[in-house]
């Protein structure tokens, strides 16, 4: 995977964004979320991320109550997480985050999940 993938998925989420913004679907950015009013919208794709993480659930066929005998669609499980990954990118793109700013929390938020699993292991 290249080092600039994720720069990439953001650059095309942000132009996407554009053109709906541009036919008026779509709000001006990063939205000040202090007001109710303005939080609405990220809420909304919020709730469209988790709406399509379960759909890729959905695709695992894997129900602890039965059988079945489908074969586990790769390629749908990936559309349906390639869905979830731009709404969320739109979240935090609205929100006024940078893809910079999501590397560094993750990274800080890593850290301290290993460090709780070393101190955990003592």
């Amino acid at each position: 995977m290249q080092t600039d993938a994720l720069l990439e998925c953001f650059a095309l989420q942000r132009g996407f964004m554009a053109m709906l913004r541009e036919d008026g679907r779509f709000p001006d950015w990063p939205m000040d979320l202090s007001s109710k009013e303005n939080q609405r919208k990220p809420q909304t794709f919020l709730w469209d991320t988790v709406r399509e993480i379960a759909e890729a659930s959905a695709a695992l066929k894997n129900r602890p109550h039965r059988v079945l005998e489908e074969e586990f669609d790769r390629s749908e499980f990936l559309e349906e997480m390639g869905d979830a990954f731009a709404f969320f990118m739109e979240v935090l793109i609205l929100a006024g985050f940078t893809e910079e700013d999501l590397v560094t929390e993750y990274k800080r938020k890593n850290a301290v999940v290993r460090q709780a699993l070393v101190e955990k292991k003592r």
